[in-house]
């Protein structure tokens, strides 16, 4: 009887240490596959989940630095965008260390597998209609006291090397614009290049990379990836016409500052090629007209001459008749004779400037020599 009772006990005790076993195995079991099958709703956002997670899991700095996982960084924030090159989202992220700010850029390449662009000195990136190729796209954006830079994504993806940004733009560098309506608008070199469209960006999510915890991250790429939206989706009609109105005052703006270019180029061109005598102004340039005398035998004679006058001082004249005047050069000056404002040839002639543009050879004698444009 006591044999029986003894038997029975160890077959309880078996069948309870079955049970616990059992349990153990279906509860290592379900989490072994809940952790292998944690996903985010897409096939994008698992890949990214994925790579993230396999990155973290790195046990040595030098190893996590190649997914961008910077020792020394304990947070960042992730993005995720539409470059319009890329099928699949390109995935951002943005983290500080040592009082910089960068920017990895992750794409998912031809192999469905991760590809990256690490530590972009950029702060943020912005979603941008730009004037001169009339195209939107995402720039990663980084900025100075004085200066605002600006590169495009796609760009950075198709040329790795690139080490400068596209566009350096003047903070400081602003214009005023008198629109058609009459009112006036201070435009910065930013508005003359970018106009940001009135739609509200995707969320943006932050990640722990110091203790991470798989299931928190796969939860926040989840929310990214349930509230993500393309841009281009998001440029409806109103937001164009929005666009379209500040594309037409910045295009004023270039007009006005071309015309203000071209006459300020006139002027500085205008000033260059001219020179004052007294109170006169004369081209530098060719000066024609007609000398004359009597000559014995021949009795009043007349010629052509040609004086050209060089910015550098120097001149040439060229008679028609060598016999009656010599062809010379030299240099010429200007001076006051007489109470006359004068041109003097150092090769012989003086001629008086008393109208612009004209040279005449004395006073009354009716002989001048006028500027040929």
């Amino acid at each position: 009887m006591e044999e029986k009772k003894k038997s029975k006990k160890g077959l309880i005790a078996i069948i309870i240490i079955l049970v616990i076993l059992v349990i153990v195995a279906i509860i290592y079991f379900a989490l072994r596959y809940f952790n292998g099958n944690k996903t985010t709703g897409t096939t994008w956002g698992d890949t990214y989940f994925a790579y993230l997670t396999e990155g973290l899991e790195q046990e040595n700095d030098e190893e996590r630095q190649k997914y961008g996982l910077q020792s020394g960084v304990e947070k960042a924030e992730l993005q995720f965008i539409e470059t319009g090159e890329e099928e699949e989202p390109v995935m951002l992220m943005s983290y500080d260390k040592d009082d910089k700010s960068y920017t990895n850029i992750y794409y998912i390449n031809d192999r469905n597998s991760v590809s990256s662009v690490l530590n972009q000195e950029y702060s943020d990136a912005e979603y941008l209609y730009n004037i001169n190729n009339k195209e939107y796209n995402w720039y990663l954006h980084s900025e100075s006291d004085s200066t605002d830079s600006y590169t495009n994504v796609s760009n950075i993806i198709n040329n790795q090397n690139q080490s400068e940004p596209e566009y350096v733009l003047d903070k400081n560098n602003k214009t005023e614009v008198e629109l058609e309506d009459g009112n006036t608008v201070e435009l910065s070199e930013f508005d003359k290049t970018f106009i940001k469209p009135d739609i509200e960006d995707n969320s943006k999510q932050e990640i722990s990379i110091v203790d991470y915890v798989a299931d928190d991250i796969v939860k926040k790429i989840n929310s990214l990836v349930s509230n993500y939206d393309k841009e281009s989706d998001k440029i409806n009609e109103d937001v164009q016409n929005k666009v379209d109105g500040l594309v037409q005052v910045a295009e004023e703006a270039k007009q006005d500052q071309e015309n203000s270019n071209n006459t300020q180029e006139e002027t500085t061109q205008t000033e260059s090629s001219t020179f004052k005598v007294g109170n006169y102004t004369l081209h530098y340039g060719t000066y024609k007209g007609t000398d004359g005398q009597y000559a014995d035998g021949r009795g009043v004679v007349k010629w052509n001459v040609t004086i050209k006058l060089n910015q550098d001082g120097t001149y040439t004249l060229t008679s028609s008749d060598q016999t009656m005047q010599k062809n010379n050069s030299g240099t010429f000056e200007v001076s006051t004779l007489q109470g006359k404002d004068v041109i003097e040839l150092s090769g012989g002639g003086l001629y008086i400037v008393d109208a612009n543009d004209t040279l005449t050879l004395y006073a009354g004698s009716g002989k001048s020599f006028t500027y040929q444009e």
